[in-house]
């Protein structure tokens, strides 16, 4: 191997430590195509732009048509269910003369009220009354008008009363 003419300190290096050099090591490869290789598999996978694209325009045009027949029958069968019959207009002649004939006027009903309430029964004296709808637990007839004053009877259901006059002390 041959040293280069290099500055005197460099020099001084011991053969044993020195690498060796080989310029074609540091030489680029080439990064173009070679001609003489075969293309790569991504390259050759391409279709060629001047293909034909073949017969394929009349398969898609059976599956163009059979499709707008089956649109064409899903349209015409869609099943609207029974259609109600369109009752037929019946023209009658008119009368001989020209003669306006009498026709029956339809009134409007009148619209119903509404229901009014029961009125509420009022006791009158000398009215007959019986104790009724409390279950089998009567009614009490007590001291005062108060829940809290004392009971002086209980009246079962079916017992009769007669309505009276009330007292002066009856407010």
């Amino acid at each position: 191997m041959t040293k280069p003419n290099l500055p005197a300190h460099e020099t001084d290096i011991p053969d044993e430590f020195e690498p060796e050099y080989d310029p074609q090591a540091f030489e680029p490869e080439p990064t173009g195509p070679d001609r003489n290789s075969p293309p790569s598999p991504a390259v050759s996978t391409l279709p060629d732009p001047n293909r034909r694209l073949g017969r394929t325009g009349p398969m898609w045009g059976a599956i163009f048509l059979i499709l707008a027949v089956i649109l064409v029958l899903f349209l015409l069968f869609r099943g609207e269910g029974d259609t109600p019959a369109v009752p037929a207009i019946q023209v009658t002649a008119g009368a001989p003369g020209g003669m306006i004939l009498p026709t029956e006027v339809v009134e409007p009903t009148a619209t119903p009220l509404p229901p009014t309430a029961t009125p509420i029964p009022v006791l009158e004296v000398g009215q007959k009354v019986q104790v009724a709808n409390t279950d089998g637990e009567g009614i009490r007839l007590r001291d005062e008008p108060s829940t809290s004053a004392v009971t002086l009877d209980i009246y079962k259901d079916g017992d009769l009363f007669t309505v009276v006059e009330p007292s002066s002390d009856y407010a």
